[in-house]
């Protein structure tokens, strides 16, 4: 039985395609403060295959998997991350004339794979705000393309 990991020193990371369609294995870049992930393990769709044989239970298939749309990571938000963010919007809009690809990861420190998705980053707003709290907010992604778990890239 494995031990048990905490979230601690989760990092989000991206990088530009190099060569069209293809997934960068190096050269990702740190989004600094991330506070929350979205889920991104969804359950398949079960699609009934029954037969007229069978007399007694239905069958299934795994169907799709829907991850919901734009994906939502919630960070610290301040000057810094603003222009971060916005660095991150342009380098996406002039990868994607390019015809090239942004690709995002979840990386655990203490695991040998990570999650890979491409998608496009939804430029920042301005996020909820309540009296003594965290100037926190949810940045988006659409994902265009999700790859799953891999093994982790080099920086």
């Amino acid at each position: 039985m494995g031990i048990a990991l905490s979230t601690a020193g989760i990092r989000v990371e991206f990088a530009t395609e190099t060569i069209s369609g293809t997934r960068p294995t190096t050269g990702y870049k740190n989004i600094p403060d991330p506070i929350d992930l979205p889920d991104v393990n969804p359950e398949p769709e079960s699609l009934q295959s029954t037969s007229l044989n069978e007399t007694e239970f239905h069958t299934y298939i795994d169907g799709l998997k829907d991850v919901g749309g734009n994906l939502a990571i919630t960070f610290n938000i301040n000057d810094e991350f603003d222009e971060t963010w916005q660095e991150i919007v342009d380098e996406y809009e002039t990868a994607a004339a390019a015809n090239m690809m942004m690709w995002f990861s979840f990386v655990h420190p203490k695991m040998k794979r990570a999650f890979y998705f491409a998608g496009k980053p939804v430029p920042l707003s301005f996020g909820a705000a309540a009296v003594s709290e965290v100037f926190q907010a949810p940045v988006y992604v659409a994902p265009l393309k999700i790859e799953g778990m891999a093994t982790k890239h080099t920086s």
